[in-house]
């Protein structure tokens, strides 16, 4: 089984350079479904940008590492049912609270939005900010948090957990308004279009393993909170 994986979305997938293994969340998901169908584990280094035509184009067989479901996406490529929902917050400096007390505060002309290019939180800021501008930044040699820190950018938008991690390096940065999120990102497994067969497997098997706690494990040991925990961890 060839799994499609960015390696560069903490804590979903991350490659060591050095051994050019992978490990995280999603990483561990890989795992146990290859063990489950009893087939040899093969990653396939992919980008947010090629995510997409890698998957239409045969490069791999399914796609993991905390990739979101999204419309625009899911015109060419199907998803699994989800096992992972996140919010989508902006990240500002400290200095600006002030400023931006809600994150509707941010549309207005003057104000840069930084995000990851290629990704769902791109597409959500364009379609939700029409005055601001929005800066994309291809990772992993760019990310949102830096432009905001290089005052590149007024803020950023992205997932809880990657700002929440961000404002615990950088004390000069503050997630905006946790309990108000922009949206909300529901990963699952990416797999190929017209394989109802494989999709129905993947659908009992997400189900199968959250009754059994594979999933609610996963979330303790990669702290990723569970919808109705995710304001609380964004404190």
């Amino acid at each position: 089984m060839r799994v499609g994986t960015t390696g560069d979305f903490y804590p979903f997938s991350l490659r060591d350079t050095k051994t050019n293994g992978y490990r995280g969340y999603d990483i561990e998901v890989a795992q146990q479904l290859a063990k489950d169908l009893g087939v040899k584990l093969e990653f396939v280094q992919t980008s947010w940008p090629g995510l997409v035509a890698g998957m239409v184009s045969d490069k791999y067989d399914i796609a993991l590492g905390g990739i979101t479901m999204t419309l625009d996406r899911m015109k060419s490529v199907a998803f699994s049912d989800t096992f992972v929902s996140l919010g989508l917050v902006p990240l500002i400096r400290k200095e600006d609270e002030g400023k931006f007390r809600r994150w509707e505060d941010l549309d207005r002309e003057g104000v840069t939005i930084a995000v990851e290019l290629g990704t769902s939180s791109e597409l959500i800021a364009r379609a939700t900010f029409t005055k601001a501008k929005i800066l994309a930044v291809e990772p992993p040699t760019a990310r949102s948090y830096q432009e905001v820190l290089t005052r590149r950018a007024d803020a950023g938008i992205n997932d809880i957990l990657t700002y929440r991690r961000a404002a615990q390096n950088y004390p000069s940065l503050v997630v905006l308004a946790p309990e108000r999120p922009v949206g909300a990102l529901h990963n699952g497994i990416m797999v190929p279009q017209g394989d109802q067969v494989l999709l129905n497997w993947l659908n009992a098997w997400v189900r199968t393993r959250q009754e059994t706690g594979f999933f609610d494990k996963l979330n303790e040991k990669w702290q990723v909170p569970v919808p109705d925990q995710a304001s609380e961890a964004a404190k």
